[in-house]
Parts: C-alpha cells; structure tokens; sequence
C-alpha cells in the first residue's frame, strides 16, 4: 500500500470513528427521550408541539442518524385525530427506536448481517454503488414480476418504491429510487411487466432491498410457484421472518385463494379458511373496486404487502398473467 493510499483509508477510519461517536451520543439522548415520554405516557402524544419533535429530528440530524430522525417524523405525523389505530402504531415505531439503540450499544457482539440491518435503519447503510461492486453481494438472476410501485414526497424527496417478485425463485425485492422535490423518476421498468434481470442484494439477515446489476428483455408472467395456501401459512412464515430479523419493515407475500370483500364499508379479504384480512385504509377506492371487478366475487391468487400500517394489495396473478393493482 502506497503512502496516498494509507491516508486515505486512515483519514476514512477517523471519519467512521467520528461519525460513530456522534451517532452514539444523538442515541444516548433519544434514549433519555423516549424514557421521559413513556414516563408521561402514549395518551400525551396528540398534544405535543411541534417543535417537540422538531427538536428532537434536528438533533438526530446533527448526529448523522437520518434513519432514526426518519422514525421521530413517523411518529410525529401519525393520524392522532383519526380513532385509535395510532396507539398500536406508535407502540411500533417506540419499539423500534429503542431496538436499534439497543443493537448499536452491542453492535460488534452481533453478526454481520444484523450489524447491517442496524446501520441502514439508522441511515448508515452502504450505498448502492458499493453494493454492486460487491463479489460477495446475493445476486440472483430470475424473471422479475415489478408487482407494484408506490411514490410519495418525504421532506422535499420523492421516494419511489418498486415492488419486485421472482417468478421461479418466489423471491421479493424492493428497488429503491429518488428525485428531489417533482422531478420526474425515471424507470427502465413498467409496474405489471416481467423483465430478464440479475439483481444485487443489500446485506441483510432478510434480503429485500436490491439494485439492478443487469436488466434483459420483456417476458411472460408465466410462473412455477406454489402460493402459501391460507393466512395462517403467511403468518407463520411471517413469525419466522421477525424472529431472525425483528426489525424487518415490509413483508411482501404471494398468497392462494383469496376473495375480496366489504366488510361494514372496510376493504377486506378472506382465505380458504374464511379468516378475514382487512387491509390498510386507502385514501382512493379505486385500486380495491378494480381487484372487486377482477374477482366477481371469486377467490385469487394475490401478491400483497405487509407493513406495520396494514396490507395492500399489489396484484393478482393468474397462471402467466398478471393485473396490477397498486400502482401510485
């Protein structure tokens, strides 16, 4: 190693260093935080100013732990003023926060995977550049189904998520992209086609997050897989998943036999076994009304999302083809 080189990777040590002090010392306050709002307790939430949460947001900023300021903001902006669910929510996101402070005070006892699931929670992941010049990076070459995509601005950044599933290997991935404020994201994708594609996994102990290492042609949504047979397969499968990886966020899922339904004015679904689903309250209708005008009250094959919000519905899949549901 030549001397340019040695300073650089000693000047790179002392900037992780320094960004892990600071990152430690926002953690430490947001622990002292988090104990004088439980103190207080969840039923004080709706009451808080703004510059309660602000404060705090700015504070993981300067402690370069954007993901974790990310969770104040959810927790902030959730719908106080619309019935209950919100306590369950902010029970979640409580959770959460305390989990990966927790996690980073024993970081280096941990395996290398969860050490980087609580990196990237925290905003310290590695970047996707980095990912595909990793040899040791999960890639895996499949026909891709883009099963859905959702779009929405969080603080002046349009964030665009890209649903993606294995047709041969039932594996899911989330292709993550960005534009400031309305600038328009450009895709080499089209949500409800399947393309040729290897793609590169974020490590992680539940891969999910990729890039694309190489995009082919447009083929058939013709697939060889077997759906989980009721919910109660999904939720099992599900249990496992959070026991490996408790902070897991998105849960995405293909599932047999599934019929839609109003249920009192709700959008809901129901299995083989007549266990009803119901799924997260949409601003718009439509997407469900279309799914009711595809099933003419019969039971589908669905690929769904799973969030700690509620399930949507991405699409059905029918033998080689696919209707796209969500699509924002």
């Amino acid at each position: 190693m030549d001397k340019a080189t040695e300073k650089k990777e000693k000047d790179k040590i002392k900037r992780q260093q320094a960004r892990w002090s600071k990152m430690l010392a926002g953690m430490d306050e947001l622990s002292l935080w988090l104990h004088d709002l439980l103190r207080v307790g969840l039923i004080s939430l709706p009451d808080r100013s703004r510059k309660y949460w602000d404060d705090m947001d700015k504070r993981l900023i300067d402690a370069q732990a954007p993901g974790l300021a990310a969770l104040v903001r959810n927790l902030r902006d959730l719908p106080y003023k619309e019935g209950t669910e919100w306590q369950q929510q902010a029970v979640d996101i409580i959770g959460k926060m305390w989990m990966i402070i927790r996690g980073f005070s024993k970081m280096y006892a941990l395996p290398e995977t969860q050490q980087a699931d609580l990196r990237a929670l925290a905003g310290w992941g590695v970047g996707p550049k980095e990912v595909l010049n990793d040899p040791n990076a999960l890639s895996i070459q499949d026909n891709w189904l883009v099963a859905g995509r959702t779009t929405e601005l969080i603080d002046d950044i349009m964030t665009q998520r890209n649903w993606l599933f294995g047709l041969h290997t039932g594996h899911f991935a989330l292709i993550l992209q960005f534009a400031f404020k309305n600038i328009p994201i450009e895709s080499t994708f089209t949500p409800g086609n399947a393309y040729v594609m290897d793609l590169a996994f974020f490590p992680s102990t539940t891969p999910l997050r990729a890039v694309v290492r190489e995009q082919g042609k447009v083929v058939s949504c013709e697939h060889s897989l077997s759906p989980f047979p009721n919910w109660a397969a999904v939720e099992a499968d599900r249990a496992a998943q959070l026991a490996i990886n408790p902070l897991l966020d998105f849960f995405p899922v293909f599932v047999a036999q599934i019929t839609p339904f109003f249920d009192n004015g709700r959008a809901c679904l129901f299995d083989i076994d007549q266990k009803v689903i119901p799924l997260e309250t949409q601003a718009d209708p439509l997407p469900f009304l279309r799914l009711m005008a595809i099933s003419g009250g019969q039971p589908l094959d669905l690929l769904l999302l799973v969030t700690t919000k509620g399930i949507s519905v991405l699409g059905c899949l029918q033998d080689s083809k696919y209707m796209l549901i969500l699509s924002t």
